[in-house]
């Protein structure tokens, strides 16, 4: 019988690639040299926060909100870790502190914190 999946087949099987998927960026951060430990972390952080923001829009409405929040919150923190290490490469400091990455990743609380409110 040859037919396509239904909507909730295709939910388990997005899933599955993205735990797969997950699991491989989390063995590549285990085994990787550190020097490029960082480099695994930013490009696998990007792809699942895209992964997110691009599949909110199939979330229930009531879910979208919260959703948005916590994909933005996301962002601010990867933002900050971005910002800090460009910053460090600036000044010639591996992990300055303080730094202007400060900013987004505190950010990020408030975010998170909204999310959790609307949840409650």
């Amino acid at each position: 019988m040859n037919h396509a999946l239904g909507k909730p087949d295709r939910d388990v099987t997005n899933f599955k690639k993205f735990v797969i998927a997950g699991s491989v960026w989390i063995a590549l951060g285990i085994i990787l040299p550190p020097d490029l430990i960082g480099i695994n972390y930013v490009v696998g952080a990007i792809v699942v926060l895209g992964t997110l923001a691009k599949n909110v829009k199939h979330l229930h409405q009531d879910v979208r909100p919260v959703a948005k929040l916590i994909v933005l919150a996301g962002a601010l923190s990867l933002s900050g870790v971005i910002l800090r290490v460009i910053h460090g490469a600036m000044i010639g400091v591996e992990f300055p502190f303080p730094s202007p990455a400060d900013a987004l990743t505190l950010l990020t609380y408030p975010v998170f914190i909204f999310a959790i409110i609307r949840i409650v």
